[in-house]
């Protein structure tokens, strides 16, 4: 199995690439266990929850200058292979201290922080590494395959998601009777990266892939930010449209807590194998997304599959009520199916509406900058989420969702908040306008309006002529 598994690696770069997406999905499911350890050990306030995962993840809001920074290492393989190989070691170390292994003891919650931000950052600089030399082979592809290399990225990494919600169904249980507990969970991610040095060093070989384009001379950080507002003017409509999907506050996490904490601290006492489920079912509905897109919706007017998404996103957030007012236990249905409905058709949806914008704005960036220029979208993306983070927990503390000094948590208006976010998910409905009404290959979007003059709507993109490299 292990020489078929280097054998598939050696066949292409992107192999591999796939093959370390599923560890970046992998490393995401952990966060679950990680929640665990914050609610059981450090009891924290509802409004610190979210803060402190985006706190911790902090790196990943400016991933653009991370870009800029490690270009010129991407941009050759073997330099590509060390930076990996520093990033796994300290991502290794760093889940060391968070597990059963430590010889430190976890007293609060500005340790874990710390900690998770050194493991979040490592992953964050892997994750622009790996995503700059995978828009050099997705700027690549012939037309009929376009966004092909982007769709199998991300369900890779959804992959490893699923397979991490499996191990946490499996093995971990919360109360320690029986399996393992949260941190001991977390040892087998001190391990894990250091395997993935073995497929690194032992998979790749540098001389046998085909050789894919390479910067030039260096260039300066004023020069990259002035390509950056190039691309960023050029592409301002889906920017603006981006900006109303992920500024909207929400209550999942608030929701998260109701769920999982126990009935005596007035949640709903659902145990490890429902929330791991739950991991579970959102990573299967990612990957379905992935190729419901791949397979059914690259050509279609993706306006009306928005407003069908954004619709029946606000919806299924609404459904959530019949869990908090209690309607369930009126008609006999167990709660689980509304929050697995929920989170299923939403990661769906979040799949279908993301997947084409990305997909649009790579094959926009300049040959040579892809590492800088591709990272400074997903970094515009995290900067919204923790707007977001921060607007929820505002939302929270004013309501008064907050854990009482007996450990229980106030959740009497979650409802209210519940409400308000739905109504909000659905105001990017009012900026479709933004987005072209058919995606049948890629161009810019100032193309893409020439074009919808031209031909009353119906439109056939152009290949893209990509850009000189400033470099």
């Amino acid at each position: 199995m292990i020489k078929t598994i280097i054998q598939f690696l050696m066949a292409k770069e992107t192999h591999f690439l796939y093959i370390f997406y599923i560890f970046l999905g992998l490393s995401g499911s952990v966060v679950l266990p990680v929640k665990f350890v914050l609610q059981d050990d450090l009891n924290v306030q509802p409004s610190e929850f979210e803060l402190i995962f985006r706190v911790s993840a902090g790196l990943w809001m400016i991933k653009f200058i991370v870009g800029f920074l490690i270009n010129p290492l991407v941009n050759k393989l073997l330099s590509y292979k060390i930076l990996l190989t520093i990033c796994l070691i300290i991502n290794s170390t760093a889940w060391f201290f968070l597990s059963s292994w430590s010889p430190v003891e976890i007293t609060n919650v500005k340790h874990v922080t710390g900690i998770l931000f050194v493991v979040f950052s490592s992953l964050c600089i892997m994750d622009v590494a790996s995503d700059g030399r995978m828009i050099k082979h997705a700027i690549s592809e012939s037309e009929s395959n376009k966004g092909n290399t982007q769709t199998l990225s991300w369900g890779f990494r959804s992959f490893g998601s699923l397979i991490g919600g499996i191990a946490i169904i499996l093995l971990v249980n919360r109360d320690g009777l029986a399996g393992v507990s949260p941190r001991q969970f977390m040892n087998g991610f001190v391990i894990i990266p250091l395997l993935y040095l073995l497929l690194l060093w032992g998979g790749i070989n540098d001389n046998k892939y085909p050789p894919i384009q390479e910067n030039g001379p260096y260039i300066s950080f004023k020069t990259v930010l002035k390509e950056l507002w190039n691309n960023f003017k050029e592409n301002w409509k889906i920017l603006l449209f981006i900006f109303t999907v992920f500024i909207t506050p929400s209550s999942g996490s608030n929701m998260y807590l109701y769920l999982s904490e126990s009935i005596e601290h007035h949640g709903l006492g659902f145990d490890t194998h429902i929330l791991g489920g739950i991991g579970l079912i959102d990573a299967s509905a990612c990957i379905l997304g992935a190729i419901l897109y791949k397979k059914c919706m690259r050509k279609i007017n993706i306006r009306y599959l928005f407003f069908v998404c954004f619709i029946l996103s606000g919806l299924i957030s609404v459904s959530q009520l019949f869990i908090l007012l209690g309607t369930y236990k009126k008609y006999n249905i167990p709660p689980e199916i509304f929050i697995i409905s929920d989170d299923a058709l939403g990661s769906i949806l979040g799949q279908l509406i993301l997947l084409p914008l990305m997909i649009v704005v790579a094959h926009t960036i300049p040959s040579g900058l892809e590492t800088v220029l591709y990272s400074g979208y997903t970094s515009y993306e995290n900067v919204l989420s923790s707007l977001s983070s921060f607007i929820s927990a505002w939302m929270t503390t004013l309501l008064g969702i907050e854990r009482e000094e007996d450990g229980t948590i106030n959740f009497d208006k979650l409802w209210i908040m519940l409400i308000i976010t739905s109504l909000l998910s659905i105001i990017p409905i009012f900026f479709l306008f933004l987005i072209p009404p058919r995606i049948s290959s890629y161009t810019s979007l100032h193309e893409i309006g020439e074009d919808e003059e031209e031909e009353d709507g119906d439109i056939e993109m152009v290949e893209v002529t990509q850009h000189e490299s400033v470099i």
